[in-house]
């Protein structure tokens, strides 16, 4: 078991018109619905009712993150936190399958895109992120909320359950969706 200090709070962002409609988003730099900010806001409200209180925070640089990100600290207000946007925390790249339905990606007859990132990279890309940014905070006793993708968020707890000997969430809830958008996990 690890020795963490800090305390890692991880979020998804808020609802897109996309991801109601079940659409490989990936790298699209799409807004969030009015869902998705009825779903920041109630995340907020959630962690001001639990008085947590934040050392900085990382979001990915695309609009959904960010957007989620700004009215959870509106919310708590610590509008005037340290924020780290990096690109490391976007969602995995799906190139041209960027869009399609789960419909469409069931058909025996889809192909991802070959320029899609592969899982290999894209695991690499949030390990980096995570290790070199993320956990030295951690460690330094800070308390850091990360507002990204299911998928790096993902990536990021099956990563720590293996390494830092911290019990994961029942992971098989992230792919019947039971993990709903803006779903708050207190890490360490």
């Amino acid at each position: 078991m690890t020795d963490m200090k800090g305390r890692l709070f991880l979020a998804r962002h808020g609802a897109t018109v996309w991801t109601s409609q079940h659409r490989l988003t990936g790298w699209e730099d799409l807004p969030i619905s009015e869902l998705g900010k009825e779903e920041a806001y109630a995340c907020g409200a959630l962690l001001k009712k639990q008085g947590i209180v934040f050392d900085r925070a990382y979001t990915s640089d695309l609009l959904r993150a960010s957007q989620t990100l700004d009215i959870i600290l509106d919310t708590i207000g610590q509008k005037d936190l340290p924020i780290v946007s990096d690109s490391a925390l976007r969602e995995q790249f799906f190139g041209s399958s960027q869009g399609t339905s789960r419909m469409e990606r069931r058909s025996p007859s889809f192909q991802m895109d070959p320029a899609a990132e592969t899982p290999e990279a894209f695991r690499e890309r949030v390990h980096k992120i995570y290790y070199d940014e993320i956990k030295p905070k951690l460690e330094e006793g800070e308390a850091v909320l990360v507002v990204t993708h299911q998928r790096v968020i993902r990536e990021i707890v099956i990563d720590i359950s293996k390494n830092d000997g911290v019990s994961a969430p029942d992971l098989k809830k992230w792919k019947t969706g039971e993990v709903h958008q803006v779903n708050i996990s207190k890490i360490y």
